[in-house]
């Protein structure tokens, strides 16, 4: 570059002496021009001269300057880059060891979540196993129980009998019947509800009553019959008349049951004066309720006796218990709600951030401009023209 600059500093003059040379007057004779040429190259090379070596000098100057401006350029970038370098080195080792932490404690919040999440699922099914199948008060011991009980009273309702039948042989006076015996064997036994009883306590021939027992609430058959002899010794008194006989259920001593009666007045003589009545109900009996057979007084003054009557059996049989209606009607036990365990989530503990520094500004080198640079103009001599313009003073 400073060969290029210097030829083209030579140039330059050379064709300003041609041009010079050429405005010149035509009629100077050649030898005053061959001294006019000489003293003109000489200035030219002095003046020309002198200006190469200042330009050189601030040349030289200037690429100084611009090499320790590139120097310190240089400098700083290597110091900022290494100065960058160091903090994004320090913001992300900050932020390994961050997520390192952060990672660490995710996993044990996680991990201790699960043992909570498994402890508690474990605690939960052994109460669901529990309130299930548990031997106390589990849902499923209740049902066996329930069960039990229930299978038990419908067993007991099932298995239950009670049957009684009371006879006599004759009866004449009128009132409640009292009997000879029973038609069944003298040991049968009766149950009722589970409780198993004699018919003694049930059925007493001398009153004639047979009274509820306890748990025997339900629906009875009532049978009674009764040979009837309608025509007895006192048509003798009065010919035109037969006695009647007539029977009625008697509840708790003192209720007669008037559309259950049973009579007759059949008969003429007494070849045809014997009848054979019977009558049935089916009545709802309460516990502790007494039933006998009463037989109504139809006696009047034409016959003043009442008739005589014969095998009169009165019968008495559980149909149903009330209890059957209970038992179908029974729910199964409800077991109470399990009071189950809740969890919940563990929050973990505040992420670890980085925080990132804002850099500090860079310090730029200072750039200084050198004091003198290269004239764009060729130092002219004034004894070479009359118009003369000297060259600005650089300073």
């Amino acid at each position: 570059q400073q060969t290029e600059m210097k030829s083209s500093v030579l140039f330059f003059p050379l064709i300003l002496a041609t041009a010079i040379l050429a405005q010149s007057p035509g009629n100077i004779p050649n030898v005053m021009n061959q001294l006019n040429i000489e003293t003109i190259g000489k200035k030219l090379k002095d003046v020309i001269g002198a200006d190469i070596q200042k330009n050189r000098e601030l040349l030289q100057e200037l690429l100084d300057l611009h090499k320790n401006e590139t120097a310190q350029i240089y400098k700083y970038i290597d110091e900022s880059t290494e100065k960058l370098s160091k903090e994004i080195f320090l913001t992300m080792s900050e932020f390994k060891n961050n997520t390192e932490d952060n990672l660490h404690n995710m996993d044990n919040i996680m991990k201790q979540n699960l043992q909570n999440i498994n402890a508690k699922v474990e605690s939960n099914d052994e109460k669901l196993l529990e309130s299930i199948i548990g031997t106390n008060g589990s849902a499923l011991s209740l049902t066996e129980e329930w069960m039990k009980k229930r299978s038990e009273a419908i067993e007991n309702v099932v298995s239950s009998r009670l049957s009684i039948c009371g006879h006599n042989r004759h009866h004449i006076t009128p009132g409640v019947v009292a009997y000879d015996n029973i038609l069944q064997s003298n040991t049968k036994e009766i149950r009722v509800l589970g409780q198993t009883m004699e018919w003694e306590e049930v059925f007493d021939l001398n009153s004639g009553e047979f009274t509820v027992p306890e748990g025997g609430a339900g629906e009875y058959l009532l049978s009674a019959a009764v040979v009837m002899d309608v025509h007895s010794y006192q048509a003798k008194l009065n010919r035109d008349r037969t006695v009647m006989s007539h029977y009625r259920f008697l509840l708790n001593g003192h209720k007669e049951l008037e559309t259950s009666s049973l009579y007759s007045d059949a008969g003429k003589d007494n070849e045809a004066d014997l009848v054979q009545a019977s009558r049935s109900i089916v009545w709802h009996l309460m516990e502790g309720d007494s039933l006998a057979l009463k037989k109504m007084d139809t006696t009047h003054k034409m016959s003043p006796e009442a008739a005589l009557d014969h095998r009169i059996t009165f019968c008495v049989t559980l149909l149903h218990l009330d209890e059957s209606l209970s038992q179908v009607m029974a729910a199964p036990p409800t077991k109470n709600s399990v009071n189950l365990e809740e969890w919940k989530y563990e929050a973990t503990p505040a992420i670890h951030s980085s925080t990132i520094s804002a850099l500090a500004p860079p310090t730029h080198p200072v750039i200084v401009l050198p004091s003198l640079l290269p004239s764009t103009k060729v130092s002219e001599d004034c004894s070479l023209s009359e118009q003369c313009t000297k060259p600005p003073v650089l300073t």
